[in-house]
């Protein structure tokens, strides 16, 4: 809905042909005239050239011409990701980071939706500030070793 509200055409492309969200959204979007659905696909890949994206290509071969790609696979961290790697997860299965967003495992930091560096608030600008605080500890840190 929200990147409905920004641009002039979004696709939404789904790997299913039904919904686990809830209805009640799903409805909201096939009443928006620049909302198309294409599913069940998945995408092949995202194509594009230095000016940035300008296409992408469906698993059926199909392009899709696109000046962006926004990718959204789910609001539940994924606990198999991390299952044999050591590093802590909270009870919610998201990554334990300090306050230098590194994790238990020594040399791995993590940010972004799947930490509870943010208190699980989902936005862009605080993933992108713990992927900065991050950075910057990875400096010292390879400064150090």
């Amino acid at each position: 809905m929200y990147l409905a509200d920004l641009c002039k055409k979004v696709y939404l492309v789904h790997r299913r042909d039904t919904f686990r969200s809830e209805p009640i959204w799903v409805e909201k979007l096939q009443e928006r005239d620049n909302v198309d659905f294409l599913t069940p696909h998945s995408l092949q890949s995202i194509e594009g050239d230095m000016s940035g994206v300008t296409h992408v290509v469906l698993d059926d071969g199909k392009q899709v011409d696109t000046d962006g790609v926004f990718i959204e696979i789910g609001s539940s961290p994924s606990k198999e990701l991390f299952q044999t790697s050591g590093i802590e997860l909270d009870d919610a299965n998201y990554v334990v980071t300090n306050a230098s967003q590194s994790t238990s495992v020594e040399g791995i930091w993590a940010a972004g939706d799947l930490t509870t560096g943010s208190n699980k608030f989902r936005q862009v600008l605080t993933a992108a500030s713990e992927g900065v605080i991050a950075v910057g500890d990875i400096y010292e840190y390879l400064n150090q070793n």
